[in-house]
């Protein structure tokens, strides 16, 4: 009986270490298929994150090389609309050199008919010609000296490059051609001779006047001190006192030649802020009030002369 026990115990022990062992087989099998679902999972996860970086660093290096087209792109078309500029440019220069050219053949072409021979005789004297004067010789006048036979300039229109004039004669014709001339910078109204001197009211580039014993006949005094650029006026009158003087408070030079009388008033010369010389010629002697002016512009530091030195 105690052996028939026996056996039966081991029967069941053995049962039990049959069925441990399978239930052991099986979770191993099913750990070994989590973890290999994990694995899977895992490299999934990897190969998507390589192929995610990948993607990026393509994308990335797609747009470097699309910028760095771009950007050729844009030098290639800065240089090419650079490369066309300065052909336009080039074109230009040379047309308008052209144009340059043919205007100063015409201009050398262009032969003047003068309407006073003294005037021509001048112009030939001034630029040592002997032939017909035309519109380009009358360009190489810089400075002019006008006879004193002269009454008709109106041919001095021609001379653009002028800068000096002096009107040593009774011109009754041409005088507002003067006024065109922008290079003028300095106007003699000549000596003793019958002028109408309206145009200089219009010449406001003038800096230098000198009025040489002139008889108006058209304007006034007031005229020559109408430009305020007027730095140097040269005055000279037998009749005529220096009162207009006092509205040309710009000068920077004043020279009064056998005009001062005693009885003038030259105080205003004291308002004068830009006068640096004044000369007093032939004037005889200076009034007290004259002479405390002057020594008062001397203090200021103005350069006085006289003919005494």
């Amino acid at each position: 009986m105690k052996k028939k026990y026996l056996v039966g115990l081991l029967v069941v022990v053995m049962y039990l270490s049959l069925v441990g062992c399978g239930k052991t087989e099986n979770n191993y099998e099913t750990n070994n298929t989590e973890n290999n679902i994990n694995k899977i999972e895992q490299d999934n996860e990897t190969v998507n994150t390589e192929n995610e970086n990948n993607n990026i660093n393509k994308t990335e290096q797609d747009n470097e090389t699309d910028n760095t087209e771009n950007k050729n792109n844009n030098i290639n078309n800065t240089e090419n609309k650079n490369e066309k500029e300065q052909d336009n440019d080039n074109e230009s220069s040379n047309s308008y050199q052209s144009n340059n050219t043919e205007e100063t053949d015409q201009r050398k072409k262009n032969y003047l008919l003068f309407g006073d021979s003294f005037f021509e005789n001048c112009i030939k004297k001034k630029l040592g010609i002997s032939g017909n004067i035309s519109e380009y010789d009358m360009l190489m006048l810089d400075s002019i000296t006008i006879s004193s036979e002269t009454s008709d300039i109106s041919e001095i229109k021609y001379a653009k490059n002028l800068s000096s004039i002096s009107l040593n004669s009774d011109v009754s014709n041409g005088l507002e051609e003067l006024i065109q001339l922008n290079n003028i910078r300095r106007v003699d109204l000549g000596f003793r001779n019958n002028l109408d001197i309206t145009f200089l009211s219009k010449m406001p580039q003038i800096t230098e006047i000198t009025y040489n014993y002139t008889n108006i006949i058209g304007g006034d005094l007031n005229m020559i001190c109408s430009n305020k650029k007027l730095k140097k006026l040269s005055y000279r009158s037998e009749t005529s006192g220096v009162e207009f003087i006092k509205n040309c408070n710009y000068l920077e030079s004043l020279s009064i030649v056998s005009t001062l009388r005693q009885s003038d008033d030259i105080s205003f010369l004291l308002s004068f802020s830009n006068l640096k010389e004044l000369e007093f010629w032939a004037v005889g002697d200076l009034s007290i009030e004259q002479k405390n002016v002057v020594e008062q512009l001397i203090k200021k530091g103005v350069l006085y002369k006289t003919e005494a030195g």
